[in-house]
């Protein structure tokens, strides 16, 4: 080891210059192999007498890459493990040097911490957190806001140059703000505001152009409510998501707040339940079975009423039937559904069933508040392996 120490004494920090120093040290090739697969140093031709060994490299808790070394089966390796543990603490530092704080690296950290910090709360995630405090202690990431960019089935999102990109326009929130690419189609970033300037929703549309323009496609954004602290970021996140995926069903390019779609929001949760998908129908055929019988139009009238915002005047014009006409078919709905179309609590009964079984009750022919389709919630995995 005391040859060792003076070989690589006589070394700069530089992760090659140190690994040939205690590769003619200790008479066995030694190389790294980043988590970029990137390799320095010489590594053997595979020979079958041979087997190798090797030793993770950390810095801040983290891997970042691995030292090999390949010896004869016939080799003394009592005293390789405390050579390569310590070739690959100097490793680390070098690497720390040319690497830690630079904007790739950077990037890639804080891609990591945003995934953590909105993915689902546990007993472990507190302690996890606690590892990025020496960067962004996660006390001072809320009040927050998140935003997603989305656009589905575009795997040249998953570019680090974008993220760098971002990185480089997000400087002008004028507060601190993470970025991250997640779920492969969902840009994510965390801005701690309480609420979003106009100076702001310009920068998140400058973002956007950006996105667009590297990936030849529409980006969707959509924004969740406000997290007051780290346990709602995830919460946030999936609300953030399930706007940015209904903005691109409606063919919307601004910004759409999953405060902005009340009643629609409930539909994926509603759409769990079963029995309340079997009711639905159930309550609706009524309807349907009047229609088919006598040849009327109590459905159609009845989803133009909905999408016309119960407005007489307009539903009338809309299917081109007199005022009085309308006012009839109101009546047999009621009676024969038995809901009261003056009552709230009727309204909300039949506007979830359609929203849940109707088909014809389209997303193209609704109006922005009463929009039909939503996405699948994003769900996440607490048992997948994350980042960080």
């Amino acid at each position: 080891m005391s040859s060792l120490i003076a070989a690589l004494a006589k070394t700069s920090l530089n992760i090659a210059e140190v690994l040939d120093a205690a590769s003619e040290s200790i008479g066995l090739p030694l190389w790294f192999q980043d988590n970029a697969h990137r390799i320095l140093g010489t590594s053997p031709p595979r020979e079958l007498d041979t087997k190798d060994f090797s030793q993770p490299v950390y810095w801040h808790r983290e891997t970042v890459g691995h030292v090999y070394t390949s010896t004869g089966k016939d080799w003394e390796t009592s005293n390789l493990t405390e050579t390569l543990a310590f070739v690959a603490r100097l490793v680390s530092t070098c690497w720390a040097e040319q690497n830690a704080g630079s904007e790739s690296w950077m990037a890639d950290a804080e891609s990591r911490f945003v995934s953590l910090l909105v993915s689902p709360n546990g007993s472990d995630k507190a302690a996890w957190l606690q590892q990025w405090d020496h960067l962004w202690p996660a006390s001072n990431v809320c009040p927050a806001q998140v935003i997603v960019w989305h656009q589905e089935g575009i795997d040249s999102f998953n570019d680090m140059r974008i993220l760098q990109q971002m990185r480089h326009i997000g400087q002008g929130f004028g507060v601190p703000t993470w970025f991250a690419l997640l779920h492969k189609t969902y840009w994510t970033g965390i801005i701690r505001t309480a609420e979003l300037t106009s100076h702001q929703l310009t920068i998140l549309e400058k973002t956007q152009r950006m996105l667009s323009q590297n990936t030849h496609a529409s980006i969707y954004l959509g924004l969740g409510r406000m997290a007051l602290d780290p346990g709602e970021l995830s919460r946030s996140f999936a609300e953030a998501c399930e706007a940015a995926t209904l903005a691109s069903v409606m063919g919307r390019h601004d910004l759409l707040a999953w405060d902005d779609i009340p009643g629609v929001r409930l539909i994926p949760y509603l759409k769990e339940n079963a029995e309340l998908l079997r009711l639905s129908k159930e309550l609706l055929e009524p309807l349907k079975r009047e229609d088919r019988k006598h040849g009327t139009q109590l459905m159609l009238t009845l989803r133009t009423y909905i999408r016309c915002k119960m407005n007489a005047k307009k539903t009338s014009e809309a299917l081109y039937i007199h005022p009085g006409t309308l006012k009839y078919r109101l009546r047999r709905i009621q009676a024969v559904s038995t809901w009261d179309l003056q009552n709230p609590f009727a309204l909300f009964e039949l506007v979830t069933c359609l929203l849940l079984t109707d088909d014809d009750f389209a997303l193209s022919n609704l109006p922005s508040s009463f929009r039909q389709y939503i996405p699948e919630a994003i769900t996440w995995n607490p048992n997948a392996k994350r980042g960080v």
